[in-house]
């Protein structure tokens, strides 16, 4: 009792000693000294090992079970201790001495014996494996015969459930061993009986019970799955935990336990789903199993908080981690149901498994599923979820993202997951992106950090979700210029993108969705010249020459009246002239091209000096100008050449004169009406009947006749007859 004492308040004692001793008295002593030793050997968990100690204990215990092979009544609990060893220590021919006891009296000793016939039966590998198979075989009858003959009465106890689930382990154990043995289970017809009685069993004999199904599903699925509802087990199980709830101070309805059995049994759903989401959305709409997900994920946040710095962390974190991996199969199945996969049980436990006291793996599973959840919440039309829940996800995720980016050395491709989810979340929720705005100074430090030591692909994602979070929320915007930090990542992925193509493209794409809002900081930081610069770049890819394209358009307010919009009109045109003219593009990125710079142009607010320089009546770098009714340059020709006629089949012809029409329309509201009347080939244009864009509405040619129609009756009557 001492030496049980020390060992359990932590004092160093040393274990070979101990088990020397227990051998010691176990072959020795009298009684009932052999009886206290085996109970201390229980207590302490007796190391299992290789040496010759264990060796000869393993022997003790089997002459003792064989010496008590023959009572049934008595020395129960002696009998008990010696055969929860014996699953560890006693050699394989012990199986024929633990037989006899597994329908002892007493539940207690049946159950150790039924759980010793498993270990020695499973847990091993032996040298004759027809022997064991044959072995195998009969423990399977066993428990087939056994799991008939008890009553439901018997399973129903709380007395004897036990055994009924330790014969039932022994079945699952067979399954996962062979699939012959899973085809044996479901041909006894022990799945109806099961059926009959799940609901009102004991909580442990409903876990067992729902694992030997997920392994009859896994082992053969295409057999079990038609038996499992043949016998009406999917309601039986999930009606059954409806009346499970956690009460604290209760051993036999822990909270742990009943979220474990809950668990279970989303699991064991959704892997009967299968390939087919039928059973998920037949179950879900007959029954109450989202409801009950729904209340064991927050049964599972408030454990989380709870067992925070605990022991029992770990194995709420593995239950979390489970329940992370069937709701991205969840996601993968064709069911929209919004209200259970975006409520706010789920967006919590979402951000509490990316809590830094969580274990990797679970993190980890954690990020791939925020990454498909997002995605799929960004399709939402509305705003939908928690506030505080999205709010504390959104805090979790991008820490989350610090902490991997800033624990890894450059060169590895890490944290790109977490930079999915984290952009994804942001432009899904303004209220996480407002919520992660804490972290900016972080991120931003973090981007040029990155930006420095050119490690270009996590620029990219890391950028991705800077973006997306001042997309998504104005206020994190506001925040950001009033810091100064917008400007110095602008300037820092300005270097960084003339240095790869890829970053340069992204960074595009996403500097277009704020140009709206950000026009005076582009132009004061001279990012706008940058781009004016880049599009004359004769490398620059076409993606993003008609990126740099759609960002000017955004920003042609303040670029209103700039000399430098002079300049650029100039190399603008002649980037356009020898466009029309190159044969090394495709057609199609070739007709990309000049849309989008003649889309350009129509959407600026030109003047008299701009438009004499669209006209060719002026330079763009002199600024010298012309009287307007002096011969006209080639510049208005160019125009009316892209406005002409499209030859038929031409598909990306149509585009072209579209937008050679806008400007047109955008050139004539510039100068005066008389200028206009001057141009040589605009009522050709005109009286041409053939609408470019397929329908008439679309032709911009009617605002050219509007203009002229003011005070003009030919032009008013051409006017009239082409709407008609």
């Amino acid at each position: 009792v001492t030496l049980a004492l020390l060992v359990r308040r932590g004092h160093e004692v040393e274990r070979k000693e101990i088990d020397l001793s227990l051998l010691t008295i176990l072959t020795s002593a009298p009684a009932p000294l052999p009886a206290l030793a085996l109970r201390l050997a229980v207590q302490l968990e007796v190391a299992k090992g290789s040496d010759q100690v264990h060796i000869n204990f393993g022997e003790v215990l089997l002459e003792r079970l064989s010496a008590r092979s023959n009572t049934t009544r008595y020395h129960s609990t002696e009998i008990h201790c010696a055969l929860w060893l014996s699953a560890e220590f006693a050699p394989a021919e012990a199986v024929a001495y633990v037989t006899p006891f597994l329908q002892h009296v007493d539940a207690v000793v049946s159950a150790a014996a039924w759980r010793c016939l498993r270990c020695l039966l499973f847990c091993r590998d032996e040298d004759d494996q027809e022997a064991l198979q044959l072995q195998r075989r009969a423990a399977v009858q066993r428990a087939l015969r056994a799991l008939r003959a008890w009553s439901r009465e018997e399973l129903l106890s709380i007395d004897t459930f036990a055994r009924a689930a330790e014969a039932v382990e022994v079945l699952r154990w067979s399954v996962e061993a062979g699939v012959e043995n899973a085809k044996q289970i479901l041909e006894s017809g022990i799945l109806v009986s099961m059926a009959k009685s799940f609901k009102a069993s004991h909580l442990g004999l409903r876990r067992s019970l729902l694992r030997l199904l997920s392994a009859l599903l896994a082992a053969n699925f295409t057999d079990a799955a038609p038996v499992i509802f043949k016998a009406g087990l999917w309601t039986s199980v999930v009606s059954a935990c409806e009346d499970l709830t956690v009460e604290e101070g209760n051993d036999e309805l822990g909270e742990l336990d009943v979220l474990t059995v809950k668990t279970d049994v989303v699991l064991l759903v959704i892997q009967g789903t299968g390939e087919d989401s039928q059973l998920l959305l037949w179950l879900s709409k007959s029954t109450a199993l989202l409801q009950q997900w729904q209340w064991t994920l927050q049964s599972l946040g408030v454990a989380v908080q709870k067992q925070v710095g605990g022991h029992g962390l770990l194995r709420v974190a593995n239950l979390l981690r489970l329940h992370l991996a069937a709701l991205l199969r969840f996601m993968e199945l064709p069911i929209e149901d919004s209200d259970f996969l975006f409520s706010w049980q789920v967006t919590v436990a979402l951000g509490e498994a990316l809590q830094a006291d969580m274990p990797m793996e679970t993190q980890q599973l954690a990020t791939a599923a925020l990454v498909s959840w997002a995605a799929i919440r960004m399709k939402e039309v509305s705003e939908t979820g928690d506030s505080a829940a999205l709010a504390t996800l959104g805090t979790r995720a991008s820490q989350h993202l610090l902490r991997v980016l800033s624990g890894h050395d450059a060169g590895a491709g890490i944290g790109l997951a977490e930079c999915a989810a984290a952009a994804n979340l942001f432009a899904s929720s303004s209220q996480a992106a407002f919520s992660a705005a804490k972290q900016l100074p972080e991120l931003s430090a973090l981007l040029q950090q990155l930006s420095e030591q050119r490690r270009h692909q996590q620029l990219i994602w890391v950028m991705r979700v800077f973006f997306a979070m001042l997309i998504s929320s104005e206020d994190a915007l506001e925040g950001a210029r009033a810091e100064g930090l917008l400007t110095s990542v602008l300037l820092a992925l300005r270097s960084s993108a003339d240095r790869d193509q890829a970053l340069c493209l992204e960074f595009l794409e996403q500097l277009f969705h704020l140009s709206g809002q950000l026009q005076e900081e582009l132009f004061q930081s001279e990012l706008l010249s940058w781009l004016m610069r880049l599009s004359t770049k004769r490398q620059l890819a076409s993606a993003a020459f008609c990126c740099v394209m759609d960002i000017l358009c955004l920003c042609s307010d303040v670029l209103a009246g700039k000399p430098l919009l002079f300049r650029y009109l100039g190399q603008l045109m002649e980037a356009i002239r020898s466009l029309s003219k190159t044969t090394t593009l495709p057609v199609r990125w070739k007709s990309k091209r000049l849309v989008a710079a003649m889309n350009f142009i129509s959407s600026l607010r030109l003047c008299s000096r701009s438009a004499a320089i669209l006209t060719g009546a002026a330079s763009g770098d002199s600024g010298t100008r012309r009287h307007l009714s002096a011969p006209l340059g080639a510049g208005l020709d160019l125009w009316f050449d892209f406005a002409g006629e499209t030859p038929k089949g031409d598909i990306h012809g149509i585009p072209v004169r579209n937008a050679a029409l806008r400007l047109l329309l955008a050139l004539s509201e510039a100068l005066p009406k008389a200028s206009v009347e001057a141009w040589p080939r605009l009522m050709p244009l005109l009286q041409d009947r053939h609408c470019a864009g397929g329908e008439k509405r679309l032709d911009p040619r009617e605002g050219l006749l509007q203009r002229l129609a003011e005070d003009d009756s030919r032009a008013a009557a051409l006017c009239e007859a082409w709407m008609r």
